[in-house]
């Protein structure tokens, strides 16, 4: 599976954390939120590399639905918001210094995840997990892999 990036380096390799939504002709289908170097390139390679090695049950699950509604001619879009690094001062056995520090995107990945589930008492229809729903996800994945 191949996907087209925006003509934009700087956001696709934005080494920040990140929240990122993926959505089919507009709907939300998945929020996630990762850490990974690369940007949201890396972490898109996850899910289009899902077929190859061993890969998560649940990122596995997520790269066929994609192509499941790519093969009906559906929308899929990414969407991605940044977590800004914030300076702090730390603490040494001697002194205390200012570093750069990424912060963690669980926080605004739970977030996120909270405000959808508040507005419709259920979570994205590819966050299996969040929904309790793990045969969905382990079924296709036994199916599909054979394992």
């Amino acid at each position: 599976m191949d996907c087209k990036w925006i003509d934009d380096k700087e956001i696709i390799n934005n080494g920040n954390s990140r929240i990122y939504i993926i959505t089919v002709n507009d709907e939300i289908k998945k929020i996630g939120g990762s850490v990974c170097k690369g940007g949201i390139k890396n972490t898109m390679s996850f899910y289009m590399s899902a077929n190859t090695g061993k890969p998560s049950i649940s990122r596995f699950a997520v790269m066929k639905e994609i192509k499941k509604e790519l093969e009906k001619n559906n929308v899929v879009d990414i969407y991605v918001s940044f977590i800004e690094p914030v300076n702090v001062v730390i603490n040494g056995l001697f002194g205390k210094k200012e570093i750069i520090n990424h912060l963690s995107f669980k926080e605004s990945e739970d977030f996120c995840k909270e405000e959808y589930y508040n507005t419709y008492k259920r979570y994205p229809d590819w966050n299996w997990q969040e929904n309790n729903d793990r045969s969905g996800y382990e079924d296709l994945y036994k199916e599909t892999r054979g394992n």
